[in-house]
């Protein structure tokens, strides 16, 4: 948000400690420009969409830490999550306001206790979530985090009598059983009984780049972190025929509670020694490396970290050097780590402020406003997230599961289909089949006389290379390559057209 106090001369401006909604500025002589939407200060100064270079070489390398403070225009700033800025005099300040994980929270004796607490934030998260004139929707495919949240929506319109009229919203995929979760959609249907409609929506045909660039008026403002736009598409339009205007999912919880834990091989140390022995293979089966390497980098690599750099830039394949344009990354003087009591609030609070997050979140934002809707998301709480990275962190993972804190404090109001759940879905195999069949002609079209090539972001023969090796041979380092390449140059095809 945005107040000028005329009395004082000062305008002041902030955004949410975790980033959800979005603000840029840009300074122009005397002029200074403020928008959600970077759109609307290039409608006022169109002479700004000079391209930042370093940040969409960034892009290209895999590296988004820029995008916390920066935009894709030289020109245009991004306000970092928790910083509040004051303009006086033609002097732009910023402070920072939110430092994660150095609040004093309550500590408990009992792990009962810590349970029933995180039950309460989450209740009254998704409590404020449902404030709202306007029918809600409640995304879920049946996994963790999305039948929590609709759960306990269910279970707070009964308990309060909230007068809110919700409805259920699944994307199931019945012919694509790798990705199919339409069981657990169901039995999450069947279970939420104080939900005005439910509805199952046949996904299989939104693959990856059914729906890109400008397609449905999309404000492409800076380049998409992702290729599955109409998958979100389509939930939102199934929304909007409901008359909803506000969603809520489970977005958040992954981050916050490390789903996965077992893959980030730091939180080793949080393992008293005495479980050390039962715990290593879980880590071995996740992450796919040695016990011997699992324990060098949980417990060598922090206290020799320039010789883990030099070693990981001298195993760099040979392939992977000059196929990005590398850039010296940047420093993280905006979200510097805090003090942790354990590794794995330390390795949750990077995951939620680090650039890609940012970068996914700023993206949510976009999509949901060009839909006409507003993102609600209680696993994001300011209170919950705080709560979230000081628990203790065996309630985190445990014996192979994570996020037990979790699952332990709402098991008695999932459904029993889903708290008994084991493995997982694999979105890619919706997302991935289009690059190579109904899209793959407007792909290469993209990838002939290429505008990263041109600029000269990427060679062209090793861009030319890395898709024939994936047609060919399935190669998923080079589809994630090809991945960061088209939503950018998407982007730059939008703004030859614009210029």
């Amino acid at each position: 948000f945005a107040i000028w106090d005329a009395e004082a001369q000062e305008l002041f401006c902030a955004r949410d400690a975790i980033g959800i909604r979005l603000l840029h500025y840009a300074q122009v002589g005397q002029r200074l420009y403020i928008a959600t939407a970077i759109g609307s200060i290039l409608a006022a100064q169109p002479d700004l969409r000079k391209v930042n270079l370093p940040i969409i070489q960034d892009f290209l390398a895999g590296r988004y830490g820029r995008w916390v403070y920066q935009t894709a225009y030289e020109e245009i700033a991004r306000l970092p999550q928790s910083y509040t800025m004051t303009v006086r005099d033609g002097r732009i300040s910023l402070q920072r306001y939110w430092v994660w994980g150095e609040q004093s929270l309550t500590r408990y004796q009992r792990d009962e206790d810590y349970i029933a607490h995180y039950r309460e934030l989450f209740e009254k998260a998704t409590l404020s979530c449902l404030r709202t004139t306007v029918p809600v929707s409640v995304w879920s495919g049946g996994g963790l985090d999305s039948a929590v949240t609709a759960t306990t929506v269910d279970y707070l319109l009964e308990k309060y009598g909230l007068d809110v009229d919700a409805y259920l919203h699944s994307a199931v995929f019945k012919g694509i059983p790798s990705a199919d979760e339409s069981a657990y959609a169901e039995a999450l249907a069947m279970h939420c009984t104080r939900f005005k409609g439910s509805r199952l929506l046949p996904s299989e045909d939104c693959w990856g780049f059914k729906e890109h660039g400008r397609d449905g008026g999309y404000p492409l403002d800076e380049p998409e972190p992702g290729i599955d736009r109409a998958l979100t598409n389509r939930l939102y339009g199934a929304a909007r025929g409901d008359g909803c205007r506000v969603c809520l999912s489970g977005e958040g919880s992954d981050n916050a509670l490390l789903k996965g834990a077992y893959i980030y091989l730091d939180v080793l140390r949080d393992v008293p020694l005495k479980h050390l022995r039962e715990e290593l293979p879980y880590f071995i089966a996740r992450s796919g490396h040695s016990w011997l390497g699992i324990l060098a980098r949980a417990y060598l690599r922090p206290a020799m970290p320039n010789f883990w750099r030099v070693l990981k830039r001298f195993k760099r394949r040979p392939e992977e050097m000059g196929w990005k344009v590398p850039t010296l990354p940047p420093p993280d003087e905006y979200l510097p780590v805090p003090e942790f009591s354990s590794q794995g609030g330390r390795t949750a609070y990077e995951t939620l402020t680090r650039g890609h997050y940012a970068f996914r979140l700023a993206y949510f934002d976009i999509l949901a406003a060009s839909n006409g809707f507003e993102e609600r998301y209680p696993f994001l709480d300011r209170r919950l997230v705080e709560y979230s990275l000081q628990i203790p962190p065996h309630l985190r993972f445990r014996r192979g599961t994570s996020k037990l804190i979790l699952r332990q404090a709402f098991a008695d109001i999932l459904p029993a289909k889903i708290s008994s759940r084991k493995g997982n879905t694999h979105l890619g195999d919706v997302i991935e089949p289009g690059v190579l069949g109904e899209e793959r002609q407007e792909i290469e079209a993209l990838l002939t006389n290429a505008r990263v090539v041109s600029g000269g972001l990427i060679d062209e023969g090793q861009l030319r290379e890395t898709w024939n090796t994936y047609v060919e041979k399935r190669d998923q380092n080079c589809y994630h390559k090809l991945m960061d390449v088209l939503p950018i140059e998407d982007w730059l095809r939008f703004l030859e057209d614009a210029a």
